[in-house]
C-alpha cells in the first residue's frame, strides 16, 4: 500500500520540481550573443578591400550570426570606367568572434545576401565627412 502511494505521489512531486516561482513579467532567457560593431570592423580594414575614391554609394546589412563568426553584406556602388552608370557589387563579409580581421567571403554575393534591409554606410566613401555633432554653437 505504501509503495502504491509513493508511485502516485512521484508524478505530482516531479511536476512541482519543474515549476519555478518568478515575479510576474520577468522571464529568464538564454543570453543571446551580441553582434559585433560590423561598421567599425570593416572601416578598420576598408583600404585593404576597396579603393574608397571609386565608391559612390555603400550600404550594409545587420550582422547575422554563424558559427565562430558573423556575416554582413556590403553593397558597393561605383561608376562605370567609361560612361555614366552605376555598378552595384554585393560583398559577403565575415566578422570573426576571435578578433581576426574581417574577410571577404564572396564578391558577387547578391544571391547569398538575398534582400535584407540595407542601411546607408557612407563612411566607406572617400568624400565622406563626419558631421561636427556640435549643437547650439
Amino acid at each position: 500500500m505504501l509503495a502504491a502511494a509513493t508511485l502516485v505521489a512521484l508524478p505530482a512531486l516531479s511536476a512541482c520540481q519543474t515549476t519555478s516561482h518568478q515575479p510576474a513579467g520577468s522571464q529568464v532567457t538564454a543570453s543571446e550573443p551580441r553582434p559585433p560593431d560590423a561598421k567599425a570592423a570593416i572601416l578598420a580594414v576598408k583600404n585593404t578591400f576597396w579603393n574608397a575614391d571609386e565608391i559612390i554609394s555603400a550600404a550594409i546589412t545587420p550582422p547575422r550570426p554563424g558559427i565562430g563568426r558573423w556575416s554582413v553584406c556590403v553593397r558597393i556602388g561605383s561608376k562605370f570606367r567609361f560612361g555614366d552608370g552605376l555598378i552595384l557589387q554585393h560583398h559577403l563579409i565575415a566578422i570573426y568572434d576571435d578578433g581576426t580581421p574581417p574577410a571577404i567571403l564572396s564578391v558577387n554575393a547578391k544571391l547569398q545576401c538575398g534582400y535584407p534591409p540595407y542601411e546607408p554606410f557612407p563612411e566607406l566613401e572617400a568624400r565622406y565627412k563626419p558631421s561636427s555633432g556640435a549643437k547650439g554653437s
